[in-house]
This record gives C-alpha cells, structure tokens and sequence, in this order.
C-alpha cells in the first residue's frame, strides 16, 4: 500500500466528524443538550466538551427567551407563568422542576463562596459593625435615641458587602417605609425601584445581619441580569451563564413561597429555597451572619456576651407581649365607650386579658422550646461529623470499585469488538442517554460515519452525495464511487 492514510481511519479526530457525532448525541436527548442535568462528557473527550458548552450557551440563551414568550415558540411548552398560581398540577410540577434545574456553574459558586468569607472578614473588622453587635440590645430598646445609629448599621454592612460582591458601582439605596412601627423585623429588596426597604429592626443581632446580606445579595443578582441585559456581561464573561440562570429565576420563572407549600406539602419550604436566586441569598445570609458573630462573640466578656443574650431574650418576649398590650388598650376604650354596660364590659375585659395571658406563656413555652432544640442540634453537630466522616470513607470506597468496573468493561469492549480508547469514552456517553445501544450498533454507526466521511475527502463528495450514494449502494451492492459520480454528471 501506499503511504496515504485510510481516510476512514481518521474521522473521529476530523472537525466536521466531531460536530457530527456532537449533533446525533445532543438529538437523542434534547433535555441533557440545554444544560439542565449538568453532565459532562470524560477528561479524553476535551475538544467535545468545548464544541458542547458552545452549544449550551445558546441553549441557555433559547431558554430565557422562552421565559418572556413560551407559547409564541412552543404552545405545548408549559407556561412558566402558570406556576406561580392557582392549584398545582402535573403539569405546573413539571415548571417547577424546570425551574429547579436551572442552576449556577460551580465557578460563580467558587467565587461566590470566595466573597462571602470575605464579607465577613470585612465586617468583623468594621467598627460600626463591632460597636452595633456590642450594643445590639440597647440600640433596640430605644430605637428613637438610636435611630441614626442603627441606620449607619444597615448603611455600612451593605456598602462593605457591595463593594466586594460586586455593587461598588451601584450601591444599594435603603427605604424605611414604616421604620419603628413593626412588631417584627422585615426587609425587601424591591427589583423595579431597587432599594431596600427595612420596615423594623430584629432585638436578635445575627438574624437582622442575616436579613441585610440576604437581601443585598437580592441587589447583586438584579444588577447581573441587568448587565447582562444591557449587553456588559456577555458570553465570554465568568459570569454568563450564572447571569442566564437568574434571568430564567425571575417574573414567571421565580417559585412563591405559596407554589412551594403547593409543590411539596411535606416539605413546603424547600423548591422555594432550592431555586438558584433564593438559595444563593440564603447562603449569604446565614453563613455571613453566623460567622460574624460568632467571631464578634469571642471578643465580648462572658458577663457582656451573657447580659446581651439576657436583653435580646427578654426583647423577644416583649414583641409578644406588644400585640397583647395593644388589645389591652382597646378593651379599656371600649369600657369607656360603653360605661352604661360596665359590668358586662369587665367581663370580656377579664376573659380577653385570660386569653393573652395564654398567649404570652405559650410564647415563652414555644421560646424555651427553640432554646433546648437548639441546644439538642449543637449535641447532635459531633455524632453528624462522625457520620460525614464514615460517608466520605464508603463514598472512596465506591468510587474505587466503580473505576474497576469501568476498567474492565473498557478492556471488554476493545477485545471483543475491537474499539479504540476514543470509541470506548463515546459509547459510554452514548450509552447513558441510550441504555438500550448495543457495542454492535455504535459500531455500525461508527463506520457508517467513517465511510461517509471517506467518500466526501476521497471524492470530493458533498454530505448530501455521500448519504444518496450510501442509500443507493445498498440497493446495489456493485455500485462503485466513480460510477455513481458519473452517474451525478449525466444527469
């Protein structure tokens, strides 16, 4: 033989092969090929797996546009908006799902974790920070001496949260609506007019951080879906795909609290606080909070850090005990009001102070209660290391005996049906989308292929002649190349 290589021995590592056998793949199975189950193809496959990320972007981008109008694209897609109302269905659970797959790539997650421990070095620091944890309880209960205070609180923790999560050029703005008149705290990042509103402050210091950086980080994800509208974030950006995700979590794409009870009755919160936006503003928040005061903590006396726990507990229960002074009140107006009928007004006086004081021991029993079960959980953190610890010992184990099953199959398919390293990593891919394909029919596939990919650099053949004369050669075994593309010139 000469020394000019078997074009059929080359096509898997020719460029126009690969976006083949890309393109049959991702056929076989849409939904992998839109990117909402994450699975990736082997380390051999590297060129695949670039030409497949390609191909997920603009998936990706397919599927926000979706969003805004479903049904111009697909009438039989499920509407998105129909999940955030009415009563759950089948096919509402099937959104919900989509929605629950739209997740980060594990870079933004890197990063994101990268900020958050940074945040929260940067808070411990912060002398504003430091001064509001030591006086927390003081600045609560006299909240009109402590107003500014409180308000350089909030201004400072999300200028030291903006500047590092990525807000430095658009700091978050604060409302207070009805400061000092809620009985409980609240907080609410408002997309259309992006600010903050605070409607009252929490007497526990760790969860009105908590709600800051929450809700802060609600600020940050509305700046990257409106870079990434305006075009600033673009699909070479590290922050792309994430950007994408939480423009498919938003309008009809964001799962209420109220569809989540609706989609999981046993475990109503849970889709609600999974979803991409909610998930990564709950890891903000309770992993920031909870490290800055407990490093905070550390640097307090025992008698100070005692005496604040004292006076936030003590506030708590006077948030109960607000409501009850307030119908109080309204019970004695109405005495004055009905003073012909004093008596029968002393009575319901009487059972309605009975009834609050029912109230305000079951409040105290329900914060004792949350104060012994949290005390049960940090007695149960060291039995669930050890448990962790035993799982990630089976998990190695497990992994090992998978990759001698793995081997050995591999050796299998080469002895037996003869397949190259490369053919081995493609079948396996194949096989997970197809369970039911065989080594004999990827190999049929797999030189069907080769010989089209022959005929079109050995006969300079167009993909379509390739395939008529493969066709045709089955019908007559003896046709040649030459005779089928004298065949194309005379007619």
């Amino acid at each position: 033989m000469s020394g000019r290589t078997d074009p059929t021995k080359q096509a898997n590592s020719d460029k126009a092969a690969r976006d083949e056998w890309l393109r049959r793949v991702l056929a076989y199975d849409p939904r992998d090929g839109d990117g909402t189950t994450g699975r990736r193809l082997p380390r051999r496959a590297e060129e695949l797996v670039a030409r497949r990320n390609e191909r997920l972007l603009a998936a990706n981008r397919q599927i926000a546009e979706a969003v805004e109008a479903p049904s111009s694209r697909n009438p039989k897609m499920p509407l998105w908006g129909e999940a955030t109302t009415g009563t759950i269905t089948d096919e509402r659970k099937a959104s919900v799902n989509m929605i629950l797959d739209v997740q980060f790539d594990e870079g933004f997650k890197k990063r994101e974790q990268e900020k958050r421990d940074k945040t929260a070095a940067a808070l411990v620091d912060d002398e504003v920070v430091q001064k509001a944890h030591e006086n927390w309880p003081e600045w609560y209960e006299n909240q009109d001496k402590h107003g500014d205070d409180i308000k350089a609180f909030v201004e400072s923790v999300l200028a030291r949260q903006g500047d590092i999560i990525g807000l430095a050029s658009k700091p978050t703005k604060v409302a207070y609506p009805r400061f000092g008149e809620s009985v409980t705290t609240s907080g609410q990042f408002d997309v259309k007019t992006g600010k903050l509103q605070i409607f009252g402050i929490d007497p526990d210091f760790q969860e009105f951080l908590n709600t800051l950086t929450h809700e802060n980080t609600h600020a940050f994800q509305a700046k990257l879906v409106e870079d990434l509208d305006s075009g600033a974030i673009g699909p070479r950006h590290p922050d792309y795909q994430a950007a994408l995700a939480l423009k498919m979590n938003r309008d009809r794409g964001y799962i209420s609290p109220d569809l989540s009870a609706q989609y999981n009755t046993e475990n109503p919160k849970q889709a609600y606080e999974q979803q991409c936006s909610e998930a990564h503003a709950f890891a903000a928040g309770d992993e920031v909070s909870s490290a800055v005061v407990g490093k905070l903590n550390a640097r307090l006396s025992d008698e100070k850090r005692q005496k604040n726990e004292d006076r936030t507990f003590a506030s708590k229960m006077q948030l109960a005990e607000r409501l009850q002074t307030a119908e109080q009140q309204e019970v004695q107006d109405e005495l004055k009001l009905h003073a012909d009928d004093m008596e029968e007004q002393l009575a319901k006086r009487e059972r309605a102070n009975q009834e609050e004081a029912k109230a305000a021991e079951a409040e105290r029993a329900k914060l004792a209660a949350e104060a012994e079960k949290r005390k049960w959980e940090a007695e149960q953190d060291e039995e669930d290391f050890k448990m962790e610890q035993e799982m990630a010992r089976t998990s190695a184990e497990l992994a090992e005996f998978t990759a001698q099953i793995a081997a050995r199959e591999a050796a299998e398919l080469m002895d037996k049906h003869g397949m190259s390293e490369d053919q081995v990593t493609m079948f396996r891919y194949m096989r997970d989308k197809i369970p039911t394909l065989t080594p004999e029919a990827f190999m049929r596939e797999d030189a069907a292929l080769r010989e089209k990919t022959a005929l079109m650099e050995t006969y300079s053949m167009s993909d379509e002649q390739a395939q008529m004369f493969m066709m045709m050669k089955e019908q007559r075994p003896s046709l040649t190349p030459e005779v089928f593309l004298l065949l194309l010139k005379s007619t």
